[in-house]
């Protein structure tokens, strides 16, 4: 991540950060911090980062939905246990 958004802080929320998550609990990450010239560059930043991800050996399935309103990527991810 730090390619493509150097200053950019990935924070944890939901049920993984109060720990009530339970094994099938998605994990929900945001991304602050960016620092972006317009739109189109984000979302080449976006897909960039989507495919960093993709080849990580925790990531199943990765997609990327830059054009959102609010801008995800979706990510699958072995399932490692507690």
């Amino acid at each position: 991540m730090t390619d493509c958004f150097p200053k950019a802080t990935i924070l944890l929320y939901g049920s993984h950060s109060t720990e009530l998550a339970i094994e099938e609990s998605d994990i929900d990450l945001t991304i602050i911090g960016l620092e972006i010239g317009n739109y189109p560059d984000l979302c080449v930043k976006i897909d960039l980062l989507e495919n960093s991800l993709c080849k990580s050996k925790f990531v199943t399935n990765c997609l990327s939905l830059p054009y959102a309103k609010v801008p995800i990527i979706n990510i699958v991810q072995f399932y490692i246990g507690y």
